[in-house]
């Protein structure tokens, strides 16, 4: 059975920085890089907390920002949706570990976001 016509584009939004998102999430939880000494990977860790909320927040933007004017507002509410659904589901992800996590997140971006653009729609007229 065939997903209905556009919920493959609409659910799968920006599919290369989502599962960048979900990478960062897994390093964020802590997974140690084989080629890396301790004291880097210690500083790429706490850049991946700042990271993934800030390439969440960015993707947002440029989705407002570039949006028609009647669809602005959707894109909002999907936006920040996405964001919050991706870090909060990484976050509840992280007892399962890094690779749970980043399913975690990426899965909790689409969803979230599809679920904003809904409700978006229904605000927004």
């Amino acid at each position: 059975m065939d997903p209905p016509p556009g919920l493959a584009e609409e659910l799968f939004s920006h599919p290369k920085a989502t599962v960048l998102g979900g990478a960062i999430t897994a390093l964020e939880e802590g997974t140690k890089l084989p080629a890396v000494s301790d004291k880097a990977f210690q500083k790429v860790h706490v850049g991946a907390r700042f990271a993934g909320p800030g390439l969440a927040i960015g993707m947002a933007a440029y989705d407002v920002i570039s949006a028609a004017p009647e669809d602005k507002c959707v894109a909002a509410f999907s936006g920040i949706s996405s964001a919050v659904g991706g870090y909060g589901l990484g976050l509840a992800g992280a007892s399962g570990g890094p690779l749970t996590a980043a399913a975690a997140g990426v899965g909790g971006s689409w969803v979230f976001g599809h679920l904003g653009k809904k409700v978006g729609e229904m605000v927004c007229g």
